[in-house]
């Protein structure tokens, strides 16, 4: 990537780019191997006919989004910290602005705030095509015409025509959907510390904002620094899977294991037994999903950690 001279205009590149990789190695380091057959595609014809089915070359690679995903497993090729690189980016940015005028500095939290708004639409449609995938109607045409132009995403990855649920260049699985989503909650978060940050250094008020809600923002923006997205474990991922409802991981699928340890809210609080150790070890794991789950499924969360530490009255 080309940076621009600016910190600013460097995050506003990151923030608002997303690089898609075509590899063989999953989310958790292990060596996918696609066997390179020929499927059949439908390419849609007229509204008098049904189209017409010809046959194509099968990807031998999986589409991935792997610069930005939370999760380190043993074995993956050695990546960037995506998190660590974009919060300190980000905090380049706010010093970056200490001695502009007002006026710069609320045109450059107009720039962020369109771009904030975007991501939370971008978020919503890679929310539904994921339900798609899910559910065996996910269309990679359909996906790259809604969810691409929200971010700068070099290339057209699509096979273009036709009903088919991969790309041209790489078969379409789970560990995508995470990893687009690991890129917009880092995104987001930054965005929005450079918005508080350059408000807070300008002494720029919101109107709309509680008096009581601006003393709490220096607060806020301390915790958004010390507590960035974790690094997930296929646990970690499977629990958040099941606090966000998603449908049930079927035999064959990545985090199958986990889900049959873990699916169920009585299989979690069981989970622990007598053993001190698997109950701190499960409670860690679910505190490291909240930053991907909403207040509601939070609380949640929260209920079943609260049950496990009462089983083991003041071990814990």
């Amino acid at each position: 990537m080309r940076y621009k001279q600016t910190y600013f205009e460097q995050f506003i590149e990151e923030a608002t780019t997303i690089q898609i990789d075509y590899t063989t190695f999953n989310r958790i380091g292990e060596e996918v191997i696609v066997p390179n057959n020929r499927q059949p595609i439908l390419i849609p014809g007229s509204l008098l006919d049904d189209g017409v089915l010809i046959s194509m070359n099968r990807p031998d690679k999986i589409i991935r989004a792997s610069r930005y995903s939370s999760l380190r497993g043993e074995g993956k090729p050695e990546s960037s910290n995506y998190d660590t690189f974009l919060n300190s980016l980000a905090t380049h940015t706010i010093s970056e602005a200490t001695f502009l005028k007002t006026k710069a500095a609320k045109k450059r939290i107009a720039t962020l705030t369109g771009i904030d708004k975007k991501i939370t639409e971008a978020k919503k449609i890679l929310a539904r095509h994921r339900n798609l995938w899910h559910g065996g109607k996910f269309q990679s045409f359909f996906f790259e015409s809604e969810f691409f132009p929200y971010f700068n995403i070099p290339g057209t990855q699509t096979m273009a025509v036709g009903i088919n649920p991969n790309f041209r260049d790489g078969i379409t699985t789970e560990d995508f959907f995470w990893d687009l989503q690991d890129a917009i909650i880092y995104k987001q978060r930054a965005v929005k510390k450079v918005i508080e940050g350059l408000k807070e250094q300008n002494a720029i008020i919101d109107e709309n904002e509680s008096e009581s809600k601006r003393k709490q923002r220096p607060l806020e923006q301390q915790r958004a620094k010390e507590h960035l997205p974790p690094k997930l474990t296929r646990r970690e991922e499977v629990l958040i899977h099941c606090y966000q409802g998603g449908p049930p991981i079927k035999c064959g699928q990545p985090g199958y294991a986990q889900y049959l340890e873990f699916g169920r809210q009585t299989d979690r609080i069981r989970y622990p037994d007598e053993s001190e150790r698997k109950a701190r070890s499960l409670i860690r794991s679910i505190e490291n999903t909240y930053p991907y789950l909403t207040e509601p499924q939070k609380r949640q969360a929260e209920n079943e950690i609260n049950t496990i530490k009462a089983n083991f009255s003041d071990q814990l």
